[in-house]
């Protein structure tokens, strides 16, 4: 399928931190053919293999989870509430359908508030506390610890630009998944990991442990980041500007020098983002495993983060696509 079609097919898919399944098998299915070894590990993580025998090992990280939330209590009538499952701005929630994943299969459910009438005029924030989802179909198969998932289909837009749930981090994974299809043409000397983990959006379970696992020299972490947010905190990044290349702590200053030589070489449109403390990303566990190892950020600029309407430029994918690619020809 084609970039824009990838990128839809992957925001469709429902997979909050730790209940990840289902996005991983869909992955799995889709890369079948294009690596040497497939494996999924006991976090969950799916891992394949490019070269997987040569000594020098570089590990290309995506996070397949999406933010969501769980059934946290079940009231009458048809109500339930729930609580978040990573960093959920419950604003952006309110009004829209959800699904409930249980046992017996998926109930659809909405999200609804107490109505101002109701609360008075001091009630002025939302919160997760006087929000409740009205369980429409089957109310008597929804259990407490269940996952909840906004229901929210993805668009196209001027055939170059996609809007959906989740593109934190499927963007990234769509980025590893034509990255990886690309290396089927290149000759690379080190071995190449492909990594769609699981659990980042909880502090990053999965990336630590498989890193560990891959005993790797070298890791690319394949993230998402703020695009045309004018603020002093973030770096200027402009979504259809290219991939974004990470500065800071969290990454390896000779393997950054590495990625801007080969974006310039190939000419490779590319930006730069400051990460003057933590990234945020798998980078700041994934360095520290073992006696370390060299990290490098490679992110797609994405609009309106942790929202149902993320956006994401396809030129920004297939351009980071082929920037990991040649990397690991260099590696």
């Amino acid at each position: 399928m084609n970039t824009t079609e990838l990128l839809k097919f992957l925001s469709r898919l429902n997979g909050p931190s730790g209940f990840e399944s289902d996005v991983i098998q869909k992955i799995k299915d889709s890369i079948e053919g294009d690596a040497d070894k497939v494996e999924i590990d006991r976090m969950g993580n799916l891992i394949a293999w490019k070269n997987p025998g040569a000594p020098s090992r570089v590990g290309i990280f995506a996070h397949a989870d999406e933010i969501g939330a769980v059934v946290s209590k079940i009231e009458e009538n048809g109500f339930v509430r729930i609580s978040p499952v990573g960093g959920v701005d419950i604003r952006t929630w309110l009004a829209h359908r959800v699904r409930i994943f249980t046992s017996k299969g998926p109930v659809m459910g909405v999200i609804g508030v107490i109505a101002p009438h109701l609360t008075g005029a001091e009630v002025k924030d939302h919160s997760f506390d006087n929000v409740f989802v009205n369980v429409l179909e089957r109310h008597e198969d929804v259990r407490v610890g269940d996952p909840v998932i906004l229901d929210v289909e993805p668009v196209e837009i001027k055939g170059k630009l996609v809007s959906g749930k989740a593109l934190d981090n499927r963007a990234g994974c769509a980025t590893s998944i034509k990255a990886l299809k690309l290396l089927k043409k290149y000759v690379h000397k080190s071995a190449a990991a492909f990594v769609f983990n699981t659990t980042e959006e909880v502090g990053g379970p999965g990336a630590q442990t498989s890193a560990y696992k891959l005993n790797l020299t070298h890791a690319i972490v394949v993230e998402t980041t703020h695009a045309d947010e004018k603020t002093a905190e973030v770096s200027e990044v402009t979504l259809g500007g290219g991939p974004v290349i990470g500065t800071g702590p969290s990454c390896d200053p000779d393997f950054t020098d590495l990625a801007i030589k080969t974006a310039e070489e190939l000419k490779i449109p590319y930006q730069i983002e400051a990460l003057p403390g933590r990234s945020g990303t798998d980078s700041d566990h994934i360095q520290l495993v073992r006696s370390g190892v060299k990290t490098l950020i490679v992110s797609i600029p994405l609009k309106y983060m942790h929202t149902p309407c993320e956006v994401v430029s396809v030129d920004d994918v297939e351009l980071s696509a082929r920037l990991i690619a040649e990397i690991v020809t260099r590696l």
